[in-house]
């Protein structure tokens, strides 16, 4: 019953003896590597790894045998070239005088992990690339409005860097704010104040910006789109 237990579990099970060789491997392991087990039973374990990791496995090997566990993050050669990541989490099985006997591991793929991060990074950096150099401001404002940071297009049709605008609000930053008609804009009608109150999204507002160091008007068309956190009713967050 155990061996069948063995062979039928849901992740990859190996036992490596004291020099690392494979002592016994189950059906998952021996799918992931393409292999029969009479083609892999003796051979060393590091064999499945790229040369590179090879010496990582020898030394994470002798660390296993000397404290009694290790876990390692690896890259298993399978067949037709297929490079399969996993997760090993190994523990030391001892003889009666408590000289190290063999290594019981577990194996779990984590090529779809593995795939998932790498694909959010490529993701990450494709809408930073985005962030930092399209031609439209955008501006991040927190919870009570205040600006947390802005691209450079928005540095560049704002005036102000960064480190000025982090911070502060946008009346710290400009002399007035006005309405298309002239009037005066109140604060809390601004498109990022109105977003984070309604928790709705505000479209193309014409707004008048006057700059803090001369009497230059700035006219801009500004949204304002709220962010939520997952299972959170207010938004976090606003980007204009």
């Amino acid at each position: 019953r155990f061996a069948h237990l063995f062979d039928r579990a849901p992740v990859g099970y190996v036992l490596l003896n004291a020099e690392g060789n494979l002592a016994e491997v189950n059906q998952v392991w021996l799918d992931m590597v393409g292999e029969a087990r009479d083609r892999v039973i003796g051979r060393w374990f590091g064999a499945f790894l790229p040369p590179a990791e090879q010496a990582i496995f020898r030394e994470s090997f002798l660390r296993l045998k000397a404290t009694g566990s290790n876990h390692m993050e690896l890259t298993i050669l399978g067949a037709n070239d297929r490079r399969i990541g996993i997760s090993l989490e190994g523990k030391a099985s001892l003889h009666a005088d408590g000289s190290f006997w063999q290594a019981n591991c577990v194996i779990v793929d984590t090529t779809r992990q593995r795939n998932t991060e790498e694909e959010l990074r490529r993701s990450v950096e494709e809408h930073r690339r985005l962030y930092d150099t399209m031609t439209q401001g955008v501006v991040y404002h927190a919870a009570d409005g205040s600006i947390l940071s802005a691209n450079p297009a928005a540095e560049r049709i704002l005036g102000l860097d960064n480190q000025r605008m982090q911070g502060r609000m946008t009346r710290q930053l400009f002399s007035r704010t006005v309405w298309e008609n002239g009037a005066e804009a109140d604060d809390a009608d601004l498109p990022v104040m109105v977003a984070l109150r309604t928790g709705k999204a505000v479209h193309a507002q014409i707004i008048g910006l006057q700059n803090a160091d001369n009497a230059d008007m700035l006219w801009l068309s500004v949204i304002a789109i709220p962010l939520y956190r997952e299972g959170e009713s207010k938004p976090y967050q606003v980007y204009t």
